[in-house]
């Protein structure tokens, strides 16, 4: 799971249960309830401040997979122009810029915890792998658990737990790709055993599979969550497109994984193997695949599986990480 590369966080909506909501408040002009008939303007906010609805879903539905969505849809600051009267206290600094860090301290205090790293290493050329000590959450840390650091003040990065193990089950390893230059590696490279640093993370939610014999494609980000996957099944195939460097280091570890050197276009390597497979039949009792990585990928390798049929398209899990051309997918 996971990646240092910049991702794209996919919507997550509210849960189902939408009975308490938190009232829109506007700031500029309000009555007080104990004198209805006087006007206050507050000094310190701008004219409109919207608060969206995020119902009753938090303690269930509050997780690392949507907790920058969550806390941007509970926090949404839309700044006008002042009411007559008021005057901010930090002119020549507005407050509506520093929101987004507000929102990264509210997800960070429902849903962080300290962790420790114990030690870290680099498995291959353009991957980092770390081991850190965590308290673990609701239901308990487990391999394929997806997790959020913040990076920065208004940047949050997701990975995947490969392994768990040590006392009380609190120790967590985590295998990142480090190839991409973006806030997530800086961070990564950054790291000494040692450091402490905030992990966010709710309860486990697992990757929808279809059955043992499960056809696995990717790039280096989803390298840890593919490996989770696969490892459980004796009939999983399994292919990674990874820097050309890094191939022989991975393929001594993972002998049973293919591992493909990446060119220039994201992707074209592992859709030249896929294609020579499905040419080979060497997909026809396939339960299901599981896509994972980049996005322009991950549609070519689905239509190449659904339009050889040896796949319907129910039987194939795709996960974006991260896209041409978008920053925080």
């Amino acid at each position: 799971m996971q990646a240092a590369t910049p991702t794209t966080e996919p919507h997550q909506p509210p849960g189902r249960d939408d009975r308490h909501h938190l009232p829109a408040i506007d700031r500029g002009r309000y009555p007080t309830p104990r004198s209805r008939n006087r006007t206050h303007t507050h000094r310190s906010l701008p004219a409109v401040v919207s608060v969206i609805p995020v119902g009753g879903w938090l303690p269930e539905r509050f997780d690392a997979h949507n907790a920058w969505t969550f806390a941007g849809a509970a926090f949404l600051v839309l700044a006008s122009k002042p009411a007559a009267g008021a005057q901010p206290l930090l002119k020549k600094e507005p407050i509506v810029p520093q929101a987004p860090a507000l929102i990264g301290d509210l997800a960070a205090s429902a849903l962080g915890r300290r962790a420790r790293v114990l030690h870290l290493h680099e498995p291959a050329p353009g991957f980092l792998e770390l081991e850190l000590h965590a308290t673990a959450p609701s239901g308990g840390w487990h391999p394929g658990h997806e997790v959020q650091f913040r990076v920065a003040p208004t940047l949050g990065r997701r990975y995947t737990v490969r392994t768990v193990g040590g006392p009380e089950s609190e120790h967590i390893g985590i295998i990142a790709a480090t190839g991409a230059e973006g806030p997530g590696t800086a961070w990564l490279r950054g790291l000494k055993a040692g450091a402490e640093t905030t992990v966010l993370a709710g309860r486990h939610r697992p990757l929808r599979e279809h059955g043992p014999r499960c056809l696995y494609l990717g790039d280096g980000c989803a390298l840890g969550t593919l490996d989770v996957h696969a490892r459980s099944g004796n009939g999983a195939v399994v292919a990674v497109e990874v820097p050309a460097d890094a191939v022989t280091a991975l393929a001594a570890r993972w002998p049973r994984y293919h591992f493909l050197p990446a060119v220039e276009a994201p992707g074209d390597t592992l859709q030249s193997w896929l294609e020579r497979a499905i040419a080979d039949d060497e997909f026809t009792d396939l339960d299901g695949a599981v896509l994972l990585g980049h996005a322009q990928s991950i549609q070519r390798q689905r239509h190449a599986l659904v339009d050889a049929q040896n796949l319907p398209r129910r039987a194939i899990t795709t996960k974006p990480y991260w896209a041409t051309g978008r920053q925080g997918l």
